[in-house]
């Protein structure tokens, strides 16, 4: 009895297919990726179509275009029959009218051809909110209401991008490091949860920010340590800080990437962490000389690190992780 967790190659965009169960099996997604990733979305429903199986739930933790446009591209062209449930946060929504390429709009049809193609929508979901699928549980932990309510708000400056420096050690960059928040409203409001199977608990973080993940942690799951843990916002360094990686208690990772990942956020996991592995699904640190010499012989040639291209990864709910 396994549980299955595949990150998608979507590109810089996110998209995890997890499937579980014994002989009936479960099919959640967690986002669909950007525009390019339409083709490869559709492919994960005609994969589960092939199996005779559902897609029991499609979370879509946030509308940024890197997450939804692979589902907004493929609902309008296709019956969606297999799609039984959906969670969003993105009725009412009017903002996205600068950095986001999807419009009030835009989001407005989205959720009306949802509704137009009676598929259960979810909206919108907060902390505490809970729901079983075939021996799964998954908890949502943030956000608050008041997160969502801000959505109303138009979006600030911002720019995931910059500032990457991946010439500094990680050990000096965990010397140096000041974590500083980011606050941007949609990434506020991101739909973060846990999923419970048998005896593990799986983190997936959408692109909340550490602060509010730590509050629902206590609130919730407080002194509970996490099996793995899905780092939020493609490894950003605005988003995951010291503080929350021992709060998580994890020693596993999966980061959905596919250009260079903040190496302030390696440090973090490397230096917080005894011993750490981070699954990737794109291999963006080879061909760029993204740890150097110390790095190799203080964490990776030791095991402290491992760090790999896997977009599978296969959990035994038999045996502790």
């Amino acid at each position: 009895m396994n549980l299955d967790i595949k990150v998608e190659k979507a590109f810089n965009g996110e998209c995890i297919w997890l499937r579980f169960g014994d002989k009936k099996k479960a099919n959640v997604l967690i986002d669909s990726g950007p525009a390019r990733f339409t083709i490869g979305f559709k492919r994960i429903i005609q994969t589960i179509q092939k199996l005779n199986e559902e897609v029991n739930l499609l979370i879509l933790t946030h509308i940024d275009n890197d997450h939804i446009l692979g589902f907004k591209n493929y609902i309008f062209k296709n019956d969606c029959k297999l799609i039984k449930k959906i969670w969003l946060n993105g009725d009412g929504i009017s903002i996205y009218k600068y950095n986001q390429l999807l419009s009030p709009r835009n989001v407005g049809r989205l959720v009306e051809e949802i509704r137009k193609k009676e598929i259960t929508l979810v909206t919108p979901v907060c902390e505490g909110y809970e729901e079983k699928i075939n021996g799964a549980s998954l908890k949502v932990i943030a956000p608050k209401k008041e997160a969502i309510i801000n959505l109303a708000k138009l979006i600030d400056k911002f720019n995931l991008n910059t500032g990457i420096q991946y010439a500094k050690s990680l050990k000096k960059l965990y010397l140096e490091d000041k974590y500083e928040e980011e606050n941007t409203d949609t990434n506020k409001a991101s739909i973060c949860f846990v999923l419970e199977y048998m005896n593990k608990k799986i983190a997936f973080l959408g692109d909340a920010v550490a602060t509010d993940v730590i509050e629902g942690l206590d609130k919730y799951y407080n002194n509970q340590k996490m099996d793995i843990v899905k780092i939020a916002h493609h490894g950003s360094k605005k988003n995951t800080n010291c503080d929350l990686i021992k709060k998580l208690g994890a020693n596993e990772f999966i980061i959905s990437k596919q250009s260079i990942v903040h190496k302030e956020t390696i440090a973090r996991i490397a230096n917080c962490c005894k011993k750490s592995k981070i699954y990737c699904n794109y291999d963006w640190w080879s061909s760029k000389n993204y740890f150097n010499r110390t790095d190799k012989s203080t964490y990776i040639d030791s095991g402290r690190l491992s760090i790999c291209e896997k977009n599978l990864i296969q959990i035994s709910v038999e045996e502790k992780i």
